[in-house]
């Protein structure tokens, strides 16, 4: 019933998860290289032009540390590092590491963003038809957000350590979510609050101190095919939720419970099944120390 599309992916012990993004990344058309002609990412991203004329300004960014907050205005822009393994920005911890408002067709691929812990890692604001996959986020507040957005998508991405939540999404709508794993967060692995018909499939929340997965005010949305292990809190928490489908997951060791929730109407535990179907339907939920539901 349900599908998704997926990168390849390539194991090692922090970026295990990512896509081989390096080889492909310089091969690709560039309208501008950093640092070869530009100093700083934010300067290749205010001054750089689409000199190849695509429609996409290209930024290739080498290997390295960047000491910088980046900010994204511009539409239809590919801001592209060397590798996650290897392209480091480091924001200054009072904003924003990477921040994007009110754009479309924007991506992002191929950096570790940090940023002391203190202000988030990637946040994109009012932005539609943007992609951020291939990116470690570690030591920010949360690691990714999509705040009020419209078809994004987030892949392939790796949320760790931050202080709060690994990725969350606010407000917004239709984006997909998937294969991404986000675990040893100080909060959520993933949250979605007053979000509503997105889809969230193949994705690993592990060991995060509070939910695996936590929804909120949130309806119409797809959990598929996740597993939630060994979180410190519940596997899957929802509140005043509404007609969400929630099929083939597994929430398995978590400290409390599989799957708590309070406030539902019409939440589909099997998609499979015609109808609403109650917990725990085609999910597996073995091993929660306090059981496998609650219901408040």
């Amino acid at each position: 019933m349900f599908s998704f599309t997926y990168a390849r992916s390539v194991r090692s012990p922090l970026f295990a998860g990512l896509s081989v993004l390096a080889a492909s990344s310089a091969l690709r058309a560039q309208d501008a290289i950093v640092p070869d002609n530009f100093p700083s990412i934010q300067a290749a991203v205010s001054g750089a032009h689409d000199t190849d004329g695509d429609g996409t300004i290209e930024i290739f960014v080498r290997a390295g540390t960047y000491n910088e907050n980046v900010l994204i205005l511009r539409p239809a822009l590919a801001l592209i590092g060397e590798s996650a393994a290897s392209t480091f920005i480091q924001g200054s911890g009072a904003v924003d590491a990477v921040h994007l408002e009110r754009v479309q067709h924007v991506e992002i691929a191929g950096f570790t963003v940090s940023n002391h812990g203190t202000q988030d890692g990637i946040e994109l604001q009012r932005a539609r038809h943007c992609s951020v996959h291939d990116c470690v986020l570690t030591d920010n507040r949360d690691g990714l957000v999509l705040n009020r957005n419209a078809a994004t998508t987030a892949f392939n991405n790796l949320a760790i350590a931050n202080t709060d939540t690994g990725i969350k999404l606010g407000g917004s709508v239709d984006c997909q979510v998937t294969s991404n794993t986000s675990r040893q967060n100080g909060s959520h692995g993933f949250r979605l609050q007053s979000s509503n018909g997105n889809v969230l499939g193949q994705n690993l929340a592990e060991a995060n101190v509070e939910d695996g997965f936590r929804l909120d005010q949130s309806s119409s949305n797809v959990l598929a095919g996740n597993k939630a292990l060994a979180n410190l809190q519940s596997g899957l928490r929802m509140r005043n939720t509404s007609f969400n489908t929630i099929s083939q997951n597994t929430f398995a060791q978590n400290a409390e419970w599989g799957i708590r929730r309070r406030d539902w109407n019409a939440d589909d535990f099997d998609g499979a099944l015609a109808g609403a179907q109650d917990p725990i339907g085609d999910n597996t939920v073995v091993g929660n120390q306090l059981g496998a539901l609650r219901e408040d």
